[in-house]
């Protein structure tokens, strides 16, 4: 589990040995973005409200943000990001990017003054807040109640939970805090708790709301439970109550993957190194779930064997197939990594034209959605230099380079296309 301090002194004492110039600041991501990365490192996030006219928000940049402590406890904890709440003529393309996210952050959390300090801890709860030009150590201190209170708040529900005298209405909203303190433990039974001895036992009327599917949804871990049942057989009512059409036939291709597909590929990938038997598993999931299901996740399961078995020639028309069938190209920024990800295999492994040109238009689509990764970007350049159009491929990964300044790679793959040298 993450170490959290709790005592201010110990905290300005012992991260200031570690010297790192200053809060960094994240530049290259949108709010999204930071959220996600925010769970994924299991970091808590600081927002920097500020406008360009404040001038408490300049002596904060100048005396404080620059401050060895500050920057050595900042960085261990939090991803930090500054928000801008004014619009100028002199905002760069980052800045603008922001300037909706901006709007709806001052909206949603009330940024009346400046600067403003926002707190989330890594499931994006708001964890603490602050206000005004504060010194270094006050800065500190504040960052660290955000920290304490949140730690404070779980482990006096948790010792609730261990009386047996928690209230079930108060259960869902400690998984997150479980997964957040690296509490695995506790959030698989907070959850089979809440399932099994509350939400299980309620009659129809009760069960089938909107908030109660959404936890069963998110909380399902097998086909053999009734929540499993429920999506299965009822599916139409459940899109119908939460407003989300096709999240219930998701759940289930979910489940059912989990439970049949993902235990046969794993093992053969990683086992047996033999192809599975495709007949096999296609006639398992038929008789338990139906032919729609098993024609579904069979594809998906070609895809994974395939790519890695690193068998190309069976992967390409499957993948291509996969994305086609589920749209990615229409599904926005959660899509985007999916989209590089193929178009990257066709470059790789593909002279076909047809196929090219393919993923030609779903890099083009990952970079419009996701403009500042890199990535994205030196993949739409090699796809054009391989197609031919070496001009446009020449812009698209110097481009890519400006991006990212110091990658070794873009800098060698744009050598090789002056040169006209291949770069796959």
């Amino acid at each position: 589990m993450r170490k959290i301090f709790l005592v201010a002194s110990f905290i300005l004492v012992s991260f200031s040995v570690h010297a790192q110039q200053g809060i960094r600041f994240e530049h290259n991501l949108n709010w999204a973005q930071v959220q996600r990365e925010a769970k994924s490192e299991n970091k808590y996030i600081f927002l920097d409200c500020f406008a360009t006219w404040c001038g408490p928000c300049k002596l904060m940049e100048q005396q404080v943000y620059s401050n060895d402590t500050a920057g050595s406890f900042f960085n261990a904890h939090f991803i930090s990001v500054k928000v801008q709440l004014d619009d100028t003529p002199k905002d760069d393309a980052q800045t603008q990017a922001w300037h909706a996210d901006a709007a709806s952050i001052q909206q949603t959390y009330q940024v009346n003054a400046l600067p403003t300090f926002l707190f989330f801890s890594p499931d994006g709860k708001l964890a603490g807040r602050g206000v005004g030009f504060q010194a270094t150590g006050d800065f500190v201190k504040l960052a660290v109640q955000a920290l304490q209170d949140s730690k404070s708040h779980y482990d006096s529900q948790l010792a609730l939970l261990k009386q047996g005298k928690l209230d079930y209405n108060d259960m869902p909203a400690l998984i997150p805090l479980a997964f957040q303190f690296g509490d695995q433990e506790a959030a698989d039974s907070i959850r089979r708790l809440y399932l099994t001895g509350y939400l299980y036992k309620l009659d129809d009327s009760a069960l089938y709301t909107k908030q109660n599917l959404l936890f069963i949804a998110s909380a399902m871990q097998s086909t053999h439970e009734k929540g499993f049942d429920l999506f299965f057989k009822q599916g139409a009512r459940i899109d119908r109550i939460t407003g989300q059409k096709g999240l219930s036939k998701d759940v289930v291709y979910a489940m059912i993957s989990k439970q049949e597909v993902e235990p046969v590929v794993t093992n053969a990938l990683f086992k047996t190194h033999i192809e599975p038997d495709w007949k096999q598993l296609d006639e398992m999931i038929r008789r338990g779930y139906g032919r729609p299901y098993a024609k579904y996740l069979l594809l998906n399961a070609k895809v994974w064997w395939y790519r890695g078995a690193e068998d190309w020639p069976h992967y390409l028309p499957c993948a291509i197939e996969q994305a086609e069938r589920d749209h990615l190209i229409r599904l926005g920024l959660a899509a985007v990594m999916g989209l590089n990800d193929v178009a990257w295999a066709i470059f790789q492994h593909s002279t076909d034209k047809k196929d090219l040109e393919k993923a030609l238009a779903w890099s083009s689509e990952a970079v419009r959605l996701d403009p500042k990764n890199a990535g994205n970007t030196d993949t739409k350049a090699n796809i054009l230099y391989k197609l031919g159009r070496k001009d446009e491929a020449l812009k698209t990964e110097m481009e890519a380079l400006s991006l990212s300044p110091g990658d070794a790679g873009f800098k060698d793959t744009l050598e090789k296309m002056k040169k006209n040298e291949p770069t796959w």
